[in-house]
């Protein structure tokens, strides 16, 4: 193999690196994008089970609150 046809085979390589590496930057590119949308469910499930979590304690306060009410009223038993 002569100088030119190892240049050749060089450039050649070189292509198929470049081209390579775009793919890879746009395999990421589309991964940041999905890891993102996530992102953005995950914060808005956090939101939704804390409001949640919240309604809970008060109907959880609500119903000691009646338990209570209703043992007084039956003499406190």
């Amino acid at each position: 193999m002569n100088i030119d046809e190892r240049m050749h085979m060089l450039q050649v390589n070189i292509e198929s690196l470049h081209s390579n590496i775009a793919q890879l930057v746009e395999a990421g590119q589309i991964s940041e994008r999905r890891i993102d949308k996530v992102s953005a469910e995950v914060d808005k499930l956090s939101m939704h089970m804390t409001k949640l979590m919240q309604t809970m304690d008060r109907l959880a306060n609500i119903v000691i609150r009646h338990e209570e009410r209703l043992d007084s009223l039956d003499g406190g038993q």
